[in-house]
């Protein structure tokens, strides 16, 4: 005669019978916590976080390259923030990560550009002598 333990497997009775069946207690939330974190380490993607500067003639995102209010293109990226949609030059990138979108009101204030930060020796390095 075979009993059947608690994970669906099969026990044979000439095991010996001081042996406790093996038990192994888990939830399903558990095990899908579980797939969650396996999927999304895997998919490798993470939260990038998306600044965008409104300034009085123009705006930034991230720090980057001045962009002025009056170019068109310039135009439909903010019209599409306002709207609450993700940017036509954005939409590759968020395939790939996620996206945090932040606003900042710096109308107060004209745009100034940050000093570049100095790296010296940033080249490859060469060996010199033996």
């Amino acid at each position: 005669m075979k009993e059947i333990d608690t994970v669906g497997g099969q026990k044979d009775d000439n095991c010996g019978d001081n042996e406790e069946p093996m038990r192994r207690s888990f939830s399903v939330e558990d095990l899908l916590d579980e797939v969650e974190k396996l999927c999304y380490d895997a998919s490798g993607s993470s939260k990038v976080e998306m600044v965008v500067r409104l300034w009085k003639d123009g705006f930034t995102v991230n720090d980057q390259e001045f962009r002025s209010y009056s170019e068109a293109k310039n135009q439909d990226f903010l019209d599409s923030i306002k709207r609450g949609e993700l940017p036509k030059e954005w939409e590759s990138r968020a395939e790939e990560e996620e996206l945090e979108v932040s606003v900042e009101d710096m109308t107060e204030e004209n745009y100034v550009p940050r000093k570049r930060a100095f790296h010296p020796f940033s080249g490859p390095g060469y060996r010199l002598g033996r």
